[in-house]
C-alpha cells in the first residue's frame, strides 16, 4: 500500500522527475529484497515511466560570448572559458585542483578523466587574471566560493552562469549551451578583452 501511495503521489511531477525518483525507489526496493528485509518484489509495482527527450542545447553566438566576457568577473570568466575552451562537464571542472594545471598543458589527473587538453590563449588569459587575484595551494580546488572557501556545487555554478547571463543580457547561459558551442563551432571565438577593461577586484559570491 505504501508503494502504491508513493506512485500516486508522484503523478503530479513531470515525467523526467517521476522517472528519476522511481528509479531511486526501485533500486532501494531491490536492495531490500536481496538483503531479506522484504519478501516480495515491490519494485515491479512502481512501473517505468518513459522519459521525455530533452531538446538539444542551442549554441551561444559569437556576439553573446563577447557580451558575457565583458560582463564577467574574473571567476565567472574563468568558469565560462573552461566550458567554452575544453567542453568538459561542469562536475569535471568543479573537481579540478591547482595541481592539475600547467600553463603549457592542461591535465586532468583524476582516474576518471585521464585526458589531455591544451590551454588556448583565451583560457590562458582567464587563468592568468584569476591566479593574479587569488592565492591557491597545489592541493586547493581551482574554483571555490569566496564566502565559504569550499568548491562550488554543480547547482551553484549553474546559478552563477544564469546570473551572469542576466547581467550581460544573454539568454540561455547554461553549461549545456556553452558545451554545445564548443561542440558545434569549436573553442569559443573572439579575441579576449583587453586588460584595461577587466574586473580584477570582483570575485563572484
Amino acid at each position: 500500500m505504501d508503494v502504491k501511495q508513493y506512485r500516486q503521489m508522484l503523478a503530479g511531477y513531470a515525467p523526467n522527475s517521476q522517472a528519476r525518483k522511481l528509479t531511486t525507489a526501485r533500486e532501494f526496493l531491490k536492495w531490500a529484497k536481496n538483503k531479506g528485509y522484504i519478501r516480495e518484489d515491490l519494485a515491479a509495482d512502481l512501473g517505468r515511466p518513459k522519459r521525455k527527450t530533452v531538446s538539444g542545447a542551442k549554441p551561444v553566438t559569437a556576439s553573446q560570448i563577447a557580451r558575457l566576457r565583458r560582463a564577467a568577473t574574473i571567476q565567472e570568466r574563468l568558469l565560462v572559458e573552461l566550458i567554452l575552451q575544453t567542453g568538459m562537464k561542469l562536475s569535471q571542472i568543479l573537481s579540478l585542483k591547482m595541481k592539475h594545471l600547467n600553463l603549457r598543458e592542461f591535465r586532468i589527473q583524476n582516474s576518471e578523466f585521464r585526458i589531455f587538453i591544451p590551454i588556448t590563449k583565451y583560457l590562458r588569459q582567464a587563468l592568468e587574471y584569476y591566479l593574479a587575484a587569488v592565492t591557491r595551494g597545489p592541493r586547493s580546488y581551482l574554483l571555490v566560493s569566496a564566502k565559504t572557501g569550499r568548491p562550488y556545487s554543480v547547482r551553484m555554478a549553474g546559478m552563477i552562469l544564469a546570473k551572469l547571463g542576466k547581467r550581460a543580457g544573454v539568454r540561455g547561459v547554461t553549461p549545456r549551451n556553452l558545451r554545445a558551442t564548443f561542440r558545434n563551432v569549436g573553442r569559443g571565438g573572439l579575441e579576449p578583452p583587453k586588460p584595461s577593461r577587466y574586473k580584477l577586484d570582483a570575485l563572484t559570491n
